[in-house]
């Protein structure tokens, strides 16, 4: 069957004129529903992999317990400290936010790390330091350096984030390694009292089901711009992840940049 276009005929008939502008109107006024979003296309998907990583710290510590026994020879009670060592390792994902590999990440995930380990999407594995903490949030930067620019992230406005929103992230963890796992913003926390040049949005909370190591997750729009990134998923239930805002990632970085020339 032959579908007669819908604007085809204008110039000859003022009712097909009509009828355009009717239907135009109710386009307008009946929106596509956010659930109908689309994700984002292949090409944008291959760049904002190319701007994850996983990273892996290692934490040691070490305990000692003392104790006492009775030298025969002498006569003399002896103290002895036994020493154990413990290595602690976490793991969590990162973005790479400047060509020349700093990275943005969770400060849990780095917090009194003594080594820590950045893997690339295409396999190449560096050291990275831990360049400085956002203060009183759970965001830190790192610095790989590499021979070679990489590909850093793009961010999207965090602060025109509406309840209900269609958001993606990527998995790092060992369940969702790569997968690309479609959600909604479900909440947004604002600050009681808000403060000039403060973001408005302070976190958001998703409704994603991550694991163990998603932690420093990206949290997209439908065109690849990241809007946050996750930091949190409360014990008490599932289908709950936190996010902080991308304005506060930015906002951090560019004073920390500010306090170098200072």
């Amino acid at each position: 069957m032959r579908i007669k276009p819908l604007f085809s005929g204008l110039k000859k008939s003022p009712r097909n004129f009509l009828r355009a502008l009717i239907v135009l109107a109710l386009w307008g006024a009946f929106p596509i529903p956010a659930a109908w979003a689309r994700e984002p296309s292949p090409k944008t998907l291959a760049r904002v992999f190319k701007s994850l990583v996983s990273l892996e710290t290692l934490a040691g510590q070490v305990f000692g317990e003392k104790q006492a026994f009775l030298d025969e020879a002498t006569g003399q009670v002896v103290v002895a400290a036994r020493i154990r060592p413990v290595a602690l390792t976490r793991a969590g994902a990162g973005m790479i936010i400047t060509s020349d590999g700093v990275i943005a990440a969770n400060h849990h995930t780095v917090s009194q790390a003594g080594r820590i380990r950045v893997r690339l999407q295409s396999g190449v594995e560096a050291e990275a330091r831990h360049l400085h903490t956002v203060p009183g949030t759970d965001i830190a930067f790192l610095k790989i350096d590499l021979p070679y620019k990489l590909e850093p992230i793009l961010f999207a406005d965090s602060e025109a984030v509406k309840k209900g929103q269609v958001v993606f992230t990527v998995g790092n963890s060992e369940e969702l390694k790569g997968d690309l796992i479609r959600g909604k913003i479900t909440g947004l926390g604002v600050p009681d009292n808000k403060k000039e040049g403060e973001p408005s949005i302070t976190q958001l909370q998703t409704n994603f089901e991550l694991h163990y190591g998603d932690s420093g997750a990206p949290v997209l729009d439908s065109r690849g711009g990241v809007l946050g990134m996750i930091v949190a998923r409360p014990a008490i239930t599932d289908r709950i992840s936190l996010a902080l805002p991308a304005a506060m990632i930015v906002k951090g970085y560019k004073a920390y940049q500010k306090s170098l020339k200072d």
